[in-house]
């Protein structure tokens, strides 16, 4: 799964020029307000790949997106992107040159600021933030079968559909990180 969940973050960077230039911003924001890294004795933190799938998310929200949610893709995969890993649906276009243009025609740094505007309006705590379906949604209530383990930010991996990506992130955290 791990394969694939870089797989796809490379295919989201290849996609739109704009993808990675974000994500070293939004990486360097969190590392500078100390929400991300490795602190000693400071509690668990967002980890980059948290931080790379909550812009995903965020560009995959855009009106028109400028990421395709895991669900387009995996329509859009061939024969040959089909895979699956656990029992868990893995496929989608391996090469971003496939896949149509972004109609989103923002600035970075439009979109930049926008992605602290999002986050900071969503009431995380009652949402759940699905790569798949490229939009944040409502919680399933604790204990649905298959749920995802309760945490104050529900950011679902976009393969391992039962795996929170920040279940071990504090309230603390993030209501800083809003």
């Amino acid at each position: 799964l791990a394969l694939f969940n870089s797989r796809f973050l490379r295919l989201c960077a290849d996609a739109d020029p704009r993808v990675r230039p974000l994500g070293y911003a939004v990486r360097l924001w969190a590392g500078g307000q100390r929400l991300a890294g490795n602190r000693a004795g400071g509690g668990p933190l967002l980890t980059n790949y948290a931080l790379s799938l909550l812009l995903v998310l965020f560009l995959q929200s855009r009106s028109p997106p400028v990421l395709p949610s895991l669900r387009r893709l995996q329509r859009l995969a061939g024969p040959q992107d089909r895979a699956q890993v656990g029992g868990w649906d893995c496929s989608f276009p391996r090469d971003a040159a496939g896949l149509e243009p972004s109609g989103n025609t923002q600035s970075s740094a439009s979109l930049l600021a926008e992605f602290f505007s999002y986050f900071g309006s969503l009431d995380l705590g009652g949402l759940l933030l699905s790569p798949l379906e490229g939009r944040a949604l409502p919680r399933p209530p604790p204990g649905t079968p298959g749920g995802l383990r309760p945490a104050p930010l529900t950011l679902q991996d976009p393969f391992e559909l039962s795996h929170n990506v920040t279940a071990n992130v504090t309230a603390r955290t993030v209501s800083r990180f809003v």
